[in-house]
């Protein structure tokens, strides 16, 4: 009598097929400029798009699915990000700080849109085992994690929250509004409209 043996069927090569489908790589996002009317162009990732809004030279590009913008102050006065005066409005419409930052001469400041998470740090000395994350509410808002060693729960504190952390997700715009000074001169505000788009390949 012949026994008819099943082929061996291994996870790894039923799943193979879906794993490749959600590889990254396949898709990224991208970003235009779609205001004002005399700078629309698109930022991509192989190079910079470069363009002077006097007395400002803007550099950026779009790096995995963020969108990087260099301000550079070419003169040999500071320059004043007047971040009270500034802001950014994001893909819901709710607008976000900016920070008040000095653009020495002839260096820059970047801008990173969406702003990173905040880093999390322990608050104090780590001695333990075990991990049981929660959330605690109250005014000193942080992550805690439940160490068995310890007769109280140790708390993480968040660095930069202040910056506004948001997301940017799907095709969406992103208003941002800048306003700076450079000596006795009377502030000025120079404003953008960016387009985030889906790009497929690479």
């Amino acid at each position: 009598m012949l026994l008819h043996m099943p082929a061996r069927i291994s996870f790894g090569s039923l799943f193979l097929p879906v794993f490749i489908g959600v590889l990254p790589g396949c898709t990224h996002f991208e970003y235009d400029i779609v205001q004002p009317p005399e700078l629309v162009q698109h930022i991509g990732r192989d190079a910079d798009a470069v363009f002077t809004r006097t007395p400002l030279l803007y550099r950026m590009r779009s790096y995995e699915d963020h969108l990087v913008i260099q301000v550079h102050n070419p003169t040999t006065q500071p320059i004043t990000l007047l971040g009270g005066q500034s802001f950014l409005v994001d893909p819901q419409g709710q607008s976000r700080p900016l920070r008040t930052q000095t653009i020495g001469p002839q260096s820059f400041i970047k801008l990173i849109l969406p702003p990173m998470p905040p880093d999390v740090a322990p608050a104090g000395p780590v001695i333990g085992f075990g991990l049981g994350a929660a959330y605690r509410a109250g005014p000193d808002v942080g992550l805690e994690y439940d160490q068995p060693i310890l007769d109280r729960p140790r708390y993480y504190a968040a660095y930069d929250a202040d910056i506004g952390y948001w997301t940017w997700e799907g095709e969406s715009d992103v208003r941002l509004s800048l306003t700076l000074a450079m000596g006795n001169q009377p502030p000025f505000t120079q404003t953008f409209v960016f387009h985030r788009r889906k790009m497929s390949g690479g």
